[in-house]
């Protein structure tokens, strides 16, 4: 049933939707507002993106429920909470040295959470890091997809634009080397009917005439 609906005008139209659920990371609570030029994100926002995402996608990629969903959730949850200590680090530009504060983090965490969290955190952050599960893969899969949403409109282009001029990265050979990445993890997980909405937002992406259609030429 769903397989038939992948066509280009109908994942266009439910990007569509999927963005609008983005809208909440622009309400701020208490009648209180952000003073920005272009949308930014928070790690907790990433999260609730993530967690819409893997809803969304579950009917696609689990049609059986093979899925231990709960556990997904959990290592939606938990997977970044390393970053209270360290920060956000652009994927691209991470290192051996930002992989060995992560480690130092988690243990941090472990120690100021709440029991659940100490008592759950490591083992799901390694089936995060290492893909050893099909929770874990499912859930970095999201992960990675999740990103991409902001980069088909202006204001998401432009955020990201400023990303990578902060990072001193060239917004074109960044995206060259996410979507190979990303792509390639799909691949490897078998996530189609997430490729298939990855390469959607790859055509979007052209019309600001910001990216190179062509992959190979960078």
């Amino acid at each position: 049933m769903y397989k038939k609906e992948l066509t280009e005008e109908y994942i266009l139209s439910e990007i569509k939707k999927l963005r609008y659920t983005y809208g909440l990371n622009k309400v701020i609570r208490y009648n209180q507002a952000r003073d920005e030029k272009y949308q930014t994100q928070s790690v907790a926002e990433h999260i609730a993106n993530m967690i819409f995402l893997a809803f969304y996608f579950k009917k696609y990629e689990d049609p059986e429920n093979k899925l231990n969903f709960g556990k997904v959730i959990k290592i939606i949850l938990m997977h970044d909470m390393g970053e209270i200590e360290t920060g956000d680090v652009i994927a691209v530009s991470k290192n051996i040295q930002d992989a060995e504060a992560e480690k130092l983090a988690i243990q941090k965490v472990k120690i100021n959470s709440p029991d659940f969290v100490a008592e759950e955190i490591e083992n799901l952050f390694e089936e995060y890091k290492n893909t050893n599960t099909p929770e874990g893969q499912y859930a970095k899969a999201i992960d990675r997809f999740e990103g991409q949403l902001f980069w088909i409109d202006r204001e998401g282009v432009e955020m990201c634009k400023d990303v990578c001029t902060n990072a001193g990265l060239d917004i074109n050979i960044t995206q060259v080397k996410l979507i190979k990445d990303i792509f390639e993890l799909l691949d490897r997980f078998g996530f189609k009917t997430i490729a298939k909405f990855l390469e959607v937002v790859n055509t979007e992406k052209y019309k600001y005439g910001i990216f190179k259609e062509d992959l190979n030429t960078l």
